[in-house]
C-alpha cells in the first residue's frame, strides 16, 4: 500500500497571532509538503533543502524549500507561508515558487530573482506540485540561459 502523500490541510487563524500549537502543526506539515516534492523530483535530478523559519508572535511563519536540479545554474525557492491578503485560499496559506540566479561566490555572491513570484495551489497533491514545479525549470527565459 503506498504511503499517504502529506499536506496542507485548513488552517484557519493561521495569518496573525495564531495558536502555537496550530503554528507548529502549519510548519511540520509545510517541510513535509516539500520534502514531498523533493522525493517526487529526486529520480530527475533533483534535490532540496528546507528550512523552517517559526517568525515572531504574531505570524504563521514560513517553511523555504531550495530546489536545484542537477545540470541547471538555476534553482528555485518554494515557499510555504500564509498571508492576510487571501491567495487562493480562504485561510490565506499559499504555495509561492521563485526562480533563482546566483551570481559570484563567497561573500560577493548574489541572488537574481527571474521573472514574477508564481504561486500554486497548496490544496494539490505533492505529485501535482513537483509536476509544476519541474515545468518551472523547463521555463526559465532562453535569455537567462548558461
Amino acid at each position: 500500500m503506498k504511503k499517504q502523500s502529506p499536506s496542507l490541510k485548513t488552517y484557519t487563524g493561521i495569518a496573525s497571532y495564531p495558536d502555537p500549537d496550530l503554528k507548529a502543526q502549519f510548519l511540520r506539515d509545510g517541510a513535509r509538503v516539500l520534502r514531498a516534492i523533493g522525493q517526487e523530483l529526486a529520480p530527475h535530478g533533483a534535490t532540496i533543502t528546507v528550512r523552517t523559519s517559526r517568525g515572531g508572535h504574531a505570524v504563521s511563519g514560513e517553511v523555504y524549500g531550495e530546489l536545484r536540479l542537477v545540470g541547471q545554474p538555476f534553482h528555485l525557492l518554494v515557499e510555504v507561508g500564509s498571508s492576510c491578503c487571501r491567495v487562493g485560499r480562504t485561510d490565506g496559506v499559499f504555495i509561492m515558487v521563485q526562480r533563482r540566479e546566483t551570481v559570484g561566490t563567497g561573500t560577493h555572491a548574489r541572488t537574481h530573482i527571474i521573472g514574477q513570484n508564481i504561486y500554486l495551489d497548496p490544496s494539490q497533491s505533492t505529485f501535482a506540485l513537483a509536476s509544476r514545479v519541474l515545468d518551472l525549470f523547463d521555463s526559465i527565459p532562453l535569455r537567462w540561459a548558461a
